[in-house]
C-alpha cells in the first residue's frame, strides 16, 4: 500500500522502475553476450525485488515477465534445444 506521505530520502517509483530496466538491460546483454554454459538468471533478483518492493507487486510481476525475454532471445539466437525430461 502507498503511503500518503512517502518520505523525502525514499526513492520515487518511476526512478527505481527506470533504474531497474536499465540493469535488467544491462544483465540482457551481459546474458547474450555470455557463453551457453553459464547461467545468469539468478541476477534478475536484483532488479525484481527492488521494484516490487518500491513500486508494487503488480510492476514486479510485469517486470518478471519482462526480464524472461532476454533469455528466451538468448536461447533461440543460440539454437538452444529444449530437452524435457
Amino acid at each position: 500500500m502507498k503511503d500518503a506521505f512517502p518520505s523525502p530520502d525514499r526513492p520515487s517509483s518511476s526512478l527505481v522502475i527506470g533504474l531497474s530496466l536499465i540493469l535488467m538491460a544491462l544483465i540482457g546483454l551481459f546474458e547474450y553476450a555470455r557463453p551457453v554454459q553459464v547461467s545468469i538468471f539468478v541476477l534478475y533478483l536484483v532488479p525484481l525485488l527492488l521494484v516490487a518492493t518500491h513500486a508494487g507487486i503488480w510492476v514486479g510481476i510485469i517486470l518478471s515477465v519482462l526480464s524472461a525475454a532476454p533469455g528466451f532471445v538468448g536461447d533461440v539466437t543460440w539454437a538452444i534445444p529444449v530437452v524435457i525430461p
